[in-house]
């Protein structure tokens, strides 16, 4: 499924876009991490009834902005948190294993903490789970729908002339 906001994810640092001509592309692609940590908490608040998490909750977010831009805002946020023990170990060590933007900004601080997502750290490790199953689903699907049989073009067998004379 495509995600509504197609703002692209700029990994580069905000030197390399400076020198490239890229500095708004990559202010876009910040302003949008910002955003999808808004929409997260936003769920988050709305699906979470005090003792349990809606198992729709992470769909509307990987609707709204992917799994690319929803997977780095979470596992920059586990990330950052690293020392928090309510992030259980299976989703700790798949935040070690994205690939995240560079985060570094001249003054030395992490510009990751600005999408850093603020919402109670065993909620959100719930909202991680929801967040990863709901991605590997839709993966799945998307491989089969690639690989179906219904989903390729139809090739048509020629007729075989009972004859040998043409018309």
């Amino acid at each position: 499924m495509e995600p509504i906001n197609k703002t692209p994810v700029y990994y580069e640092t905000a030197a390399y876009a400076r020198e490239n001509s890229e500095l708004e592309l990559f202010r876009l692609s910040h302003r949008t991490n910002i955003a999808c940590k808004n929409d997260i908490q936003a769920a988050i608040s709305r699906h979470f009834d005090g003792m349990r998490l809606d198992k729709e909750t992470a769909k509307e977010v990987l609707d709204q902005y992917g799994a690319e831009r929803v997977s780095i805002v979470l596992a920059a946020t586990v990330q950052y948190k690293s020392w928090d023990g309510r992030f259980s170990s299976s989703n700790k060590d798949w935040a070690c294993s994205v690939t995240l933007p560079e985060a570094q900004a001249a003054n030395g601080l992490d510009r990751r903490d600005d999408y850093t997502v603020a919402s109670h750290s065993t909620v959100l490790d719930g909202f991680i789970r929801l967040a990863r199953k709901e991605i590997k689903e839709r993966r799945r699907s998307l491989s089969e729908e690639k690989s179906s049989p219904a989903t390729m073009p139809e090739t048509k067998t020629p007729k075989h002339k009972s004859h040998d004379m043409e018309r």
